[in-house]
């Protein structure tokens, strides 16, 4: 309420106040009283003959609280009573206070958060290593590529997949008989060669499909020059120091009927480094359709010597090859 002021005449007979009904008195000398109210304050002066009421209002609450802050600062109750306020320069959460200022704060993962502050642009979020970790980024992966898991206790990663490539485009087909081996040409201008074998067969009962590759087209790496790592239903193998790759369990059968079948994806042949290769081959080594008889296996191989691959030769460990066999060129 703004302050307000008007003249009082020692005999008055009519007492106006702007804004409001005059005041009229009953008698020629009546007595106007102010009674004071609440958190009104009145003061009485008297200059140059002329007589002042100063009325002084203020709205005052029972809420009170520090006599200082800082801009921006949050205010919290101090105790139980609801009418005392503190400052804060400690809150932490999903918000932060920096001598009680408000900034943007990192929400853990408790409160329904990632735990970071700042994440790798296109990249994927994983769990963190306990339930309450902070999350983690993955990638971002190769155009193409897949997410993969690497099991329990690992983060996943991006990885190229016969699955995930280019369309082929077809360049041959082997059809070895009784052959020894079946050497497959891989020159044709291509990053990468898609192998494809079906119903090959072998005349040895319990045999293994194996690889070898060639740098100029004629010889056949037989050093302990190849490493792999594979999967199959019966479990998993992992070793390095071999002499071939070997592409399945040492269990095809020879029976009529008993067969195995397999795509192979030979990565950047043309290029002097190790040549990597990913296959998938199933096989059987009985016509019992039970699951110790129908096999799988996944496996990644490597010729660890730093060359160009012209030509990768396939074979089995022990019998002679008979089947059909598709090459195609992928970019």
């Amino acid at each position: 309420m703004a302050n307000s002021a008007f003249p009082i005449a020692p005999n008055f007979g009519t007492v106006s106040v702007s804004g409001q009904s005059d005041l009229i008195a009953s008698t020629p000398y009546g007595t106007l009283t102010l009674a004071k109210a609440g958190a009104v304050t009145l003061t009485t002066s008297r200059t140059a003959g002329v007589y002042s009421v100063t009325v002084l209002t203020s709205t005052i609450g029972d809420l009170s609280g520090p006599s200082a802050s800082t801009d921006s600062e949050l205010p919290l109750f101090d105790g139980t009573s609801g009418k005392l306020l503190k400052r804060s320069n400690t809150l932490t959460g999903a918000v932060s206070l920096d001598a009680g200022v408000v900034s943007a704060g990192v929400i853990p993962v408790s409160l329904g958060g990632t735990g970071l502050s700042s994440a790798t642009a296109y990249g994927t979020l994983c769990a963190g290593a306990t339930s309450a970790d902070p999350f983690q980024v993955v990638g971002p992966g190769t155009a193409n590529y897949i997410l993969t898991s690497n099991g329990a206790g690992a983060l996943p990663s991006y990885s190229t997949s016969i699955d995930s490539l280019g369309t082929p485009s077809y360049l041959a087909t082997y059809s070895p008989s009784s052959a020894t081996s079946s050497d497959i040409t891989l020159t044709s201008g291509y990053t990468n060669y898609l192998i494809i074998g079906m119903n090959v067969r072998t005349s040895f009962d319990g045999d293994q499909l194996q690889l070898r590759t060639s740098s100029d087209g004629t010889t056949y790496d037989s050093g302990a020059n190849y490493s792999y790592g594979g999967a199959s239903n019966g479990g998993s193998s992992t070793s390095s120091g071999q002499t071939t790759i070997p592409l399945s369990g040492g269990s095809i059968g020879n029976a009529a009927g008993e067969a195995c079948n397999f795509r192979i994806v030979v990565y950047s042949p043309a290029t002097t480094a190790p040549t990597r290769l990913h296959a998938d081959v199933v096989w059987t080594n009985n016509l019992s359709t039970t699951f110790n008889t129908q096999h799988s296996w996944r496996i990644t191989g490597v010729h660890t010597v730093s060359a160009v691959t012209q030509k990768v030769r396939l074979l089995f460990a022990s019998g002679t090859m008979t089947g059909t066999i598709y090459v195609y060129g992928i970019n």
